[in-house]
C-alpha cells in the first residue's frame, strides 16, 4: 500500500499557473500559447513546515527503495531542507536523486548519490558549457567531485544523456 503524506502551509497559497492561448484548434492550426501568469508564493518556508515535512519523510523512508528530489525552485526545498533530507536517506541507507533547479549554487544537494541537470543547469552549475564528450565529462567530473556523488546524468536533449560515475552505480538500484 501507498503512504500519504501531505504537508499543509496554512500560509502559502498553491501555485497558479494561467495559460493564454491563442488561435484556434484544429487540424490545419494548432492552438498556440501566448502567455503564462504564475501566482505563487516561493519564499522560504518556515521551520514549522521544515519539521513536519523532515516527520513525513522519516515515517515513509523505510519502505521506499529511492527518494527523488525535483526541485522547482519554489521556496519548499532550502538549503537546511535538502541537506536534513539528504541525511535522513542516507541513515536510511536508501539512495537520493536529484533533478535541480536552474541556478549556479548546487551545494544544496551535497551527499546525494546523484544529480541529473540539463544542459543549461549542468553550465550554470559548473561554468562548463556540455558541448562535446570532453566538456561533459569535465562538467560531470566537477559535479560528481563537489557535491560528493556517486553519479551525474547530464541530459542533453536530442543527443541524448551522458552518465558519469566514480563506481559501479547498478548498486544504486533496487534489484
Amino acid at each position: 500500500g501507498g503512504h500519504v503524506a501531505i504537508v499543509r502551509a496554512d500560509d502559502r497559497t498553491t501555485t497558479l499557473k494561467t495559460r493564454y492561448i491563442g488561435g484556434v484548434q484544429s487540424a490545419a492550426r494548432a492552438v498556440q500559447h501566448v502567455l503564462r501568469v504564475d501566482r505563487e508564493d516561493t519564499t522560504p518556508i518556515d521551520e514549522a513546515v521544515v519539521e513536519e515535512v523532515l516527520a513525513k519523510i522519516a515515517a515513509v523512508i523505510n519502505d521506499c527503495n529511492v527518494m527523488l528530489i525535483s526541485d522547482y525552485g519554489k521556496g519548499l526545498l532550502t538549503t537546511d531542507l535538502l541537506q536534513r533530507v539528504i541525511a535522513t536517506a542516507r541513515a536510511a541507507g536508501k539512495p537520493v536523486l536529484v533533478d535541480p533547479r536552474l541556478g549556479d549554487d548546487f551545494s544544496m544537494y551535497r551527499g546525494a548519490a546523484g544529480i541529473t541537470p540539463n544542459r543549461l543547469e549542468t553550465e550554470r552549475g559548473t561554468g562548463i558549457a556540455p558541448r562535446d564528450a570532453d566538456s561533459m565529462t569535465a562538467a560531470a567530473r566537477q559535479l560528481v567531485a563537489s557535491l560528493e556523488l556517486e553519479f551525474a546524468l547530464i541530459t542533453v536533449d536530442r543527443d541524448g544523456l551522458y552518465v558519469h560515475a566514480e563506481n559501479n552505480v547498478s548498486k544504486l538500484l533496487p534489484s
